[in-house]
């Protein structure tokens, strides 16, 4: 890990091993971030008893802040250049280990009560997005110190989705059986965060130890020294990254809507929980199936028109859902195995549509690191990349807050009590917000500009840069 390196062999060339290391890094960057979207706003309303609208309000808070501490983070990686681990490793080892213990801290149960209770949570969830985000941005960042060559980060995207995506789908099969196995629910949300904050750190540790022969001493030049009034002007008159950024936003807010509202939804409205195990276990065969082959689709389709018909795809599921609302309201509703199978096909829908515009769209984040240096002459491979995050993050920022709001607006106590209009409102979150936020993203990736001969002719002249500069 600690190996100091001051030239590479071959500079494009990626081993097997390159790229798998690479894939591990998905453990900490998705594991946790599938737990605490999905799961965290439920556990601190119903293990620690916080009110939805405030616990969805902390949430929302803290997003914002994990999305303005991104662009921090990667300017301080984007100058980082150590003799013992290079540029950004420093930041994923630390950053690993330090995601482990907080993870585990999220899932705690303080036991406070009022303020003292919100405060608990806001101070670790303040702690966990600034060490997420050490990991994560510079992790991120890796492929463009790793290779030039877009097939071979087509290479890293495949890994880092397969790897991102079925660790994100495992932590979504194990959560209920494990709490709903365990001695009291309590133990049983803190013995999945422990399972995740291992992973974490197993994760993070052999992505710094497969990477060290990539990330070394001067891999990357360092970027001139630029002012904040500087990085902002390169955000704001960035097209492609604003688009990008809005696009994968806008999709990032779907997910999170979707995965704040299901617990309440399966719990509440289907009427059982046994669908999230399985339609776990759909979307991993999906992730396996699908993604492998992502390098040779995207040599033959343009990543635009792909992240839209995943955006397609994904938008069945709602419409599913606005189909079976009848049903579901219906006060002779009884769950079923044909309900079951119903809502397990509507799942696989989504999962496989959000996999395909969710892998598309971040291959974006390369062609725009790339059009910033074309057009800026800088190379900030990081804070492209945190620029992207922060939008991104912004935009889903939201998603528990609307939830929660929600929630509490309809007189929401525990799952156990269940009204007319608390079940409206739980099958109604998961229909209305994604048609409205289906339309922006399929405009904002309509408008994307990087394709096409101007990608070809941006990277050539590109390339020539670089080789002028190493003469």
């Amino acid at each position: 890990m600690f190996q100091k390196k001051t030239k590479e062999d071959d500079p494009e060339k990626l081993t097997h091993s390159h790229v798998f290391a690479y894939g591990m890094g998905a453990l900490p960057a998705n594991m946790n971030n599938q737990l605490r979207s999905s799961y965290q706003l439920s556990f601190m309303t119903d293990i620690a008893k916080i009110n939805p609208a405030i616990a969805g309000a902390l949430m929302t808070i803290m997003v914002i802040w994990d999305a303005i501490n991104d662009p921090i983070i990667a300017v301080l990686a984007d100058r980082t250049n150590t003799k013992r681990m290079g540029k950004y490793r420093p930041w994923m080892f630390w950053g690993s280990i330090l995601l482990g213990i907080i993870t585990i801290l999220c899932f705690v149960n303080p036991g406070f009560t009022g303020a003292m209770n919100a405060g608990y949570f806001f101070l670790v969830m303040f702690i966990y997005c600034w060490v997420q985000t050490m990991f994560t941005v510079s992790w991120q960042a890796l492929n463009s110190v790793m290779s030039a060559d877009p097939h071979q980060r087509n290479r890293l995207l495949t890994y880092r989705q397969l790897f991102g995506t079925g660790s994100a789908i495992v932590v979504s099969i194990l959560v209920m059986p494990i709490v709903n196995g365990a001695a009291t629910e309590a133990k049983g949300w803190l013995t999945i965060a422990a399972i995740v904050a291992v992973c974490d750190i197993i994760g993070g540790l052999a992505c710094c130890v497969g990477v060290r022969k990539k990330d070394y001493y001067n891999s990357l030049p360092e970027p001139e020294r630029f002012t904040w009034k500087d990085q902002l002007h390169i955000v704001v008159h960035n097209k492609p990254l604003l688009l990008a950024a809005g696009a994968y936003g806008t999709l990032f807010l779907m997910m999170n809507t979707i995965n704040a509202a299901n617990i309440y939804f399966y719990r509440i409205a289907l009427g059982s929980t046994d669908i999230i195990a399985l339609s776990g276990v759909i979307s991993l065969v999906f992730s396996i199936g699908v993604i492998p082959f992502v390098p040779g689709i995207l040599k033959k389709m343009e990543k635009r028109t792909m992240a839209m018909l995943g955006l397609g795809i994904y938008l069945i599921q709602p419409i599913g859902y606005l189909v079976m609302r009848g049903t579901l309201l219906a006060e002779t509703y009884q769950y079923n195995s044909k309900i079951l199978m119903i809502f397990l096909v509507l799942t696989a829908f989504g999962a496989f549509g959000n996999i395909v515009a969710n892998i598309a769209i971040v291959a974006f984040i390369m062609d725009v690191a790339d059009y910033t240096e074309w057009k800026f002459h800088t190379a900030q491979a990081a804070f492209v990349n945190s620029a992207v995050t922060l939008l991104k993050k912004l935009s889903g920022s939201v998603s528990t807050l609307v939830v929660g709001i929600a929630l509490a607006a309809v007189g929401y106590v525990n799952y156990s009590i269940v009204t007319p209009q608390l079940k409206s409102m739980v099958v109604d979150i998961c229909i209305w917000p994604l048609f409205a936020m289906g339309i922006l993203c399929f405009i904002m990736l309509k408008a994307y500009p990087l394709h096409g001969e101007f990608n070809t002719k941006m990277r050539a002249e590109l390339k020539e840069r670089r080789a002028n500069k190493n003469v």
